[in-house]
């Protein structure tokens, strides 16, 4: 239902200027009157069959699990989201790469620097899917849409809430991660979000991606799968198509 609203939407929305962020806006009318506002940015209506890739994955992990991989992996977007809101990049140090947690903390320190603080009212998903996958050296990559419908904003932070923020439209967006992981390895669904895949202790690691309880290293994709790339599904490269 919600995938043919919003690709009514988004056929409805080419009539419609594009802003300076390549996104679109589209007002929802009745009886003369604006009922809703919806933004489109990097949004994709794709309609993609995974069983491809799926088959690929479990060729090599004869245990994978795509429905038990796409809910770790949409818990892993949202907690991304939650840790801009809080400003604490901690919050996702367990699942992500260096790299990618690198990232994460400069766009939490940018956002300190102008004094504003990302605010996430809603958040829904319309679809999602895998999309690629590859076995090189024995490093898996998989990659994952996922297209969200959201509120979000950024507001002042001495302000308790931003004062238009019932005219702020929903944003609906198309994301794309990328998970690494040494082939061969014993948690082919998971993503380290609750518990040390070393000694299953209560998560708690540090900025480094050391386990406070074993001193274990779990941010390398020795144990499960690591987001090691996000972008807008749009702005994919490196042969991600």
């Amino acid at each position: 239902m919600l995938d043919k609203w919003v690709d009514k939407m988004v056929e409805d929305a080419f009539a419609e200027a594009v802003d300076e962020d390549g996104g679109y806006t589209v007002k929802s009318m009745s009886n003369g009157k604006v009922v809703a506002v919806t933004r489109f940015l990097h949004y994709s209506s794709d309609i993609f069959d995974e069983s491809n890739v799926i088959s690929m994955v479990q060729n090599n992990n004869p245990r994978f699990s795509s429905a038990r991989f796409k809910q770790k992996a949409y818990a892993c977007l949202r907690y991304i989201f939650f840790s801009y809101v809080k400003a604490d990049p901690s919050i996702c140090r367990s699942f992500v790469t260096d790299k990618m947690y690198k990232c994460i903390c400069d766009e939490i320190e940018k956002d300190k620097a102008k004094g504003s603080v990302h605010i996430v009212e809603r958040f829904v998903i319309d679809k999602m899917f895998l999309s690629n996958y590859t076995l090189i050296d024995g490093v898996e990559k998989l990659g994952f849409h996922i297209s969200v419908g959201r509120k979000d904003y950024y507001k002042n932070i001495n302000e308790v809430r931003c004062p238009d923020f019932l005219d702020k439209p929903k944003t609906m967006s198309s994301f794309y991660l990328e998970f690494v992981k040494n082939v061969n390895v014993e948690h082919v669904n998971e993503i380290v979000t609750s518990n040390c895949p070393n000694c299953g202790a209560v998560l708690n690691v540090d900025a480094n991606g050391i386990c406070d309880y074993c001193k274990e290293l779990i941010t390398t994709g020795k144990y499960c799968w690591i987001l090691d790339k996000m972008c807008y599904w749009d702005e994919r490269v490196n042969g991600d198509e």
